[in-house]
């Protein structure tokens, strides 16, 4: 999902008028928390990102199928770790995600990523949809291999589960 303005209103057409569909895949670009975006000027290309996660995932054609497995990837996990050594743009994402710790390495990483996955999922949490969010880098063919069967075992399990079989 995603795109431009004129590509949204199609997806949501899609998931409006198919009842197969399993799950919806929802990328967002973990470096693009001080880019602007070339759609909405006064945003980041992030703020975007969370604003059409949020019109997706809260129209009625994914409040009326439980079943659907919700899928968030927050990619360029690779990017965002170089951009948080500069300090610069550390302070800037500390900003912008105050729950952010600041540290540089790995737990800063950790800190940064568990920062975007709660603001891009707070306004869900009273919905009882489960996100299921995953830190990828799309061009590490190793993890994402790894992360495929993990999401088709998701989307299995909760097809049995909405289906009444215990997982």
């Amino acid at each position: 999902m995603g795109g431009q303005k004129p590509e949204r209103a199609k997806w949501e057409s899609i998931i409006t008028s198919k009842e197969s569909v399993n799950a919806i895949i929802f990328f967002a670009a973990l470096d693009e928390f001080n880019m602007i975006s070339a759609e909405e000027p006064n945003k980041t290309k992030m703020e975007v990102s969370m604003q059409v996660f949020q019109d997706v995932l809260h129209s009625e054609a994914v409040f009326q199928r439980p079943y659907i497995t919700l899928l968030l990837f927050l990619n360029k996990i690779d990017l965002l770790e170089t951009k948080l050594k500069n300090e610069e743009d550390r302070k800037k994402f500390h900003e912008l995600f105050p729950d952010y710790n600041g540290v540089e390495g790995l737990e800063g990483l950790n800190s940064a990523c568990e920062s975007v996955k709660n603001q891009f999922t707070a306004p869900f949490k009273e919905t009882g949809h489960q996100i299921h969010t995953h830190y990828i880098c799309a061009l590490n063919t190793t993890l994402m291999e790894d992360v495929f069967k993990a999401v088709r075992q998701t989307i299995f399990d909760n097809r049995l589960s909405c289906s009444g079989v215990k997982v």
